[in-house]
């Protein structure tokens, strides 16, 4: 029998649903945010969101959703531990709610690092990837990964407490991807730390740049 998704949760957010949801393969739950047009019965896009442990209630209290509504597009958070569980979710996700065929992936903190290496690998099938404040994301890792398909990037950085790491930067990481053929967008956000304020302040040009990808 396959799995089946369960709610502990559901809330009325923006006209559409925000929703906690278990799987039994999956120790911890993810959250789910179905806007209006979706509740309506229209099939829409997924935006899958990988979190880091300190910022797994971001999408949820970040104000993701208001603009997601505007859209039309679903928001699939979850803990970056969780991401081997993406290519069971989609499918079984398509199956219980209206949600298409297309989807996004985007990450924060930890969350972003697997979310460049899902987005990049082989057999990776989203039409774009944005980032918050990737970790220590290797520029010269982007080379190994066997990406065939050149989908667009946004890297969006704080000026203010930059990650330490001797062989990373959001610069070689954004040169490497473009020598690549990659099209990435490397935002700079001067003054704000990489934390859930500078997360915050610019969730909308995230939602914004994915819906462009998923032809919204």
């Amino acid at each position: 029998m396959p799995p089946t998704v369960s709610l502990t949760a559901r809330h009325k957010m923006f006209n559409g649903l925000q929703q906690s949801c278990r799987l039994p393969e999956m120790a911890a739950g993810f959250e789910l945010f179905l806007p209006p047009q979706a509740v309506r019965g229209y099939r829409v896009p997924a935006l899958y969101w990988l979190t880091d442990d300190a910022n797994q209630d971001f999408v949820r209290t970040g104000g993701a959703q208001r603009f997601a509504a505007q859209w039309g597009m679903a928001l699939v958070t979850l803990a970056d531990k969780q991401a081997e569980h993406l290519n069971m979710l989609h499918p079984l996700l398509q199956q219980t709610f209206p949600i298409a065929e297309e989807r996004s992936i985007a990450g924060i903190g930890n969350g972003s690092d697997i979310a460049l290496r899902l987005a990049l690998s082989e057999h990776a099938d989203y039409a774009a990837v944005s980032v918050f404040s990737p970790q220590g994301a290797d520029a010269a890792s982007i080379k190994s990964l066997p990406a065939a398909r050149k989908l667009p990037i946004l890297i969006d950085c704080g000026s203010e407490a930059q990650p330490d790491y001797p062989f990373w930067s959001p610069q070689s990481l954004t040169q490497t991807a473009r020598s690549l053929g990659f099209q990435v967008l490397l935002k700079t956000r001067q003054g704000y730390g990489n934390n859930s304020l500078m997360y915050t302040s610019f969730i909308d040009t995230h939602i914004e740049f994915h819906a462009d990808a998923l032809g919204l």
